[in-house]
């Protein structure tokens, strides 16, 4: 996961280079223990300076807002669910959101249908009175 997240401070670097009006940028980050799932947020309105500084103190294995915890799963499939369902909590059905979920094992996913065979790429399910649509990037 540690390349996965310099590629995040990297593409957050050329972002915030560029001032944006009207767009804001929240960094939802996502790790997991035996014990717990740790979804992370940045502030809401954050300035491209502070938005930066809360990149660059992303760490693998160390939640954000959680400095004591050491959170590393494996590479079995992420429960992503947990990340959407808390990003879901924040925002409401007005809002554009347009969402990357970078992992470094594949989701955990449910079929809608039974007894299809390969990988499902895509799906949506209702959460909070809004409907998600999800897509997956495979290797």
């Amino acid at each position: 996961m540690g390349n996965q997240i310099e590629g995040v401070k990297q593409m957050m670097r050329t972002f915030c280079a560029t001032e944006r009006p009207g767009v804001q940028v929240h960094i939802w980050s996502f790790t997991e223990n035996a014990r717990s799932c740790f979804v992370c947020t940045s502030k809401p309105n954050l300035t491209n300076v502070e938005l930066l500084e809360y990149v660059a103190n992303l760490k693998l294995s160390r939640p954000i807002d959680h400095p004591l915890e050491v959170a590393h799963g494996d590479d079995a499939p992420e429960n992503v669910t947990a990340a959407v369902a808390q990003l879901a909590l924040n925002f409401d059905h007005t809002d554009n959101v347009l969402a990357f979920i970078i992992t470094d094992a594949p989701p955990i996913i449910v079929p809608l249908v039974k007894g299809g065979k390969g990988k499902m790429n895509s799906f949506g399910y209702k959460l909070v009175g809004f409907w998600i649509r999800t897509f997956f990037q495979f290797e």
